[in-house]
């Protein structure tokens, strides 16, 4: 009965957040088909940005032939890292929420179509077999935090507005409520997916 209303509560917390969760993927997707042309464009952005620095030295930090538990576990850290970021940067309106789901959005568009280039392999098969195995339970643990940081990006807006409106002060004690109730259930949900995410992909790199 207890798991039974868990469940019913972790739904329920889905189906509050749908419209965000809906927002956040299509903006994804469009940001990831902006990032499969003009990619020397955004090659220098990611220069610019680091990123690639990043991931190198994750791969150093991993050592020679690492253990599929040391890789999964790196792989964790880093996207539970940044899914609790995607939700933190909310007190900031969001914005920074958006801005990195976009970047992470063109960085997947830009790998695919660079690694199709470069192997003659076609962007549809390398997005099957290297992203689907382990983004089927990645990518909606990203798209779930990031819905999460917008509601939080919101509700903060709603707090400011209730400064000078007293008449809204009271839906927006409520709204931070219901984030409150919600939160720890998805945050739970986000770890499960990550978990997964990471076993399935340690596997795919260390099977290599």
């Amino acid at each position: 009965m207890g798991d039974e209303i868990k469940l019913k509560r972790l739904w329920f917390a889905l189906k509050a957040e749908k419209r965000l969760i809906l927002v956040v993927t299509a903006l994804f997707f469009v940001s990831a088909l902006m990032g499969s042309v003009n990619t020397e464009q955004w090659r220098k952005l990611f220069d610019q940005l680091q990123i690639f620095d990043h991931f190198d030295k994750m791969i150093q930090s991993l050592g020679a032939n690492p253990s599929w538990f040391k890789v999964s576990k790196e792989i964790f850290i880093n996207n539970l890292t940044a899914c609790l970021m995607l939700i933190g940067m909310g007190v900031l309106l969001g914005i920074p929420t958006i801005s990195s789901l976009i970047t992470n959005g063109l960085l997947v568009g830009y790998v695919i179509t660079v690694s199709s280039q470069e192997t003659g392999i076609s962007g549809w098969s390398l997005f099957f077999t290297k992203i689907v195995p382990h983004g089927i339970f990645e990518l909606p643990a990203i798209f779930l935090a990031a819905a999460l940081g917008l509601r939080i990006g919101i509700s903060v807006f709603s707090s400011v507005v209730s400064l000078f409106k007293s008449a809204n002060r009271t839906q927006t004690q409520v709204e931070w409520k219901e984030i409150g109730q919600r939160l720890p259930l998805l945050l739970g949900l986000i770890v499960l997916l990550l978990l997964i995410a990471a076993s399935v992909e340690g596997l795919l790199i260390t099977s290599v």
